[in-house]
């Protein structure tokens, strides 16, 4: 792979691999962050950002977004922002690693969701 620095691919890895089959307190953390992601991009709601963190807890039985993995917990706002924070059982494995996604970035529908970003 053409990394120097494995961040990006040990990244990727961690969201098509790991996440996957990752659930916590009855939730898929994948179904939570695509859940909490819907919400804050309904007008409706008036969420002006939503912020995302990792921590480490070694502790932790499998990935989960903080405190307990429930979206309806995690959508309530402080102000217009959500914070996301993604608590992570261990540091990502160095040896696991994937290629940058080719193509452009879709939703589980196939529908692009790019073509609405603010972003050249």
């Amino acid at each position: 792979m053409p990394y120097s620095e494995p961040s990006r691919a040990k990244w990727f890895y961690l969201l098509k691999t790991s996440l996957k089959t990752a659930k916590y307190n009855g939730f898929n953390t994948v179904d939570t962050i695509k859940s909490v992601l819907d919400y804050a991009q309904d007008p409706t709601h008036k969420i002006d950002r939503v912020v995302f963190d990792a921590i480490e807890d070694s502790g932790a039985s499998d990935y989960y977004i903080d405190p307990d993995n429930d979206p309806a917990n995690i959508r309530k706002a402080k102000g217009k922002t959500i914070r996301l924070t993604l608590v992570c059982p261990a540091p990502l494995d160095s040896t696991k690693l994937e290629s940058d996604p080719t193509g452009p970035d879709v939703d589980s529908t196939g529908k692009n969701v790019e073509t609405n970003s603010p972003l050249p």
